[in-house]
């Protein structure tokens, strides 16, 4: 690879962040830019490091409890922490739309008593 083609990947790199895309999604793009710096991540622990430092804050604040010690189990950890929000955003969202259906259904039902 040209040198400033290295230098420019390095530095997205050291910039990376999971930002709106999933976890899968990151550690392909992570996995893609490490090999622009193979002697930051020579090391399991430094590769599962720079990793964890790049994802999301919920999920990076739900793994501090569970201490990993390798990279595939952060990553294994920070999938299963996305899928169980996902599930609970989605419960929520059900939950949520049924509420309001029910609460439609009993301000007809009092329309129609009251007319």
């Amino acid at each position: 690879f040209p040198a400033a083609l290295c230098v420019a990947r390095r530095q997205e790199f050291m910039s990376l962040k999971q930002g709106d895309r999933s976890v899968l999604d990151y550690s392909a793009e992570f996995s893609r830019l490490a090999e622009f710096c193979p002697h930051m991540v020579a090391q399991d622990s430094d590769r599962m490091f720079h990793f964890t430092q790049g994802l999301a804050a919920y999920i990076r604040i739900r793994m501090s409890g569970f201490p990993v010690t390798t990279y595939r189990e952060a990553l294994d950890r920070a999938i299963f922490i996305e899928m169980t929000q996902q599930q609970v955003s989605q419960e929520r969202e059900a939950s949520r739309q049924t509420s309001q259906s029910s609460h439609s259904r009993q301000q007809s039902r009092g329309r129609r008593s009251r007319g």
